[in-house]
């Protein structure tokens, strides 16, 4: 698993949102580094526990902006995205869960990959778009 670059390209022109961005970035190194040994159970649960809390509200300050675009025009990128998010989350979730029931770390750890390639694949394209969108709507002005 190679470590998840950041990069000023992938910059989303909010400065929260780019903060999160970041802030995902090095919580999936950091779960990515602790992949590599074995982990306990209860360590598993409290790290995926705080990526699933950064995901739900870094995804909940997103809907929120595109709450503010004419839903008319954007819907189908919109619902796509909230999609997308909704995906990541209940993998996330059901991480947990599984863990918490019993289930060895060994296949989560194997598992996770998908959610981190899920978000590198939303920051790069489905939020690189709703960046477009936000500022083609004057909702959000360029920081670059």
């Amino acid at each position: 698993m190679n470590p998840t670059e950041w990069s000023s390209e992938l910059e989303f022109g909010h400065p929260i949102i780019d903060g999160q961005h970041r802030e995902l970035a090095a919580l999936t190194n950091s779960l990515k580094s602790l992949f590599k040994e074995a982990v306990e159970p209860a360590n598993l649960v409290s790290a995926l526990t705080e990526y699933c809390r950064l995901l739900s509200d870094h995804f909940s300050l997103e809907h929120g902006l595109m709450e503010e675009l004419p839903q008319e025009k954007y819907q189908s990128h919109i619902q796509s995205h909230r999609q997308h998010h909704q995906a990541m989350i209940l993998f996330v979730e059901q991480a947990i869960k599984d863990v918490t029931q019993g289930a060895e770390t060994s296949e989560i750890v194997a598992e996770m990959p998908v959610v981190f390639a899920k978000l590198r694949h939303n920051i790069i394209f489905d939020d690189a778009e709703l960046s477009t969108y936000l500022l083609q709507e004057n909702i959000l002005r360029s920081t670059k």
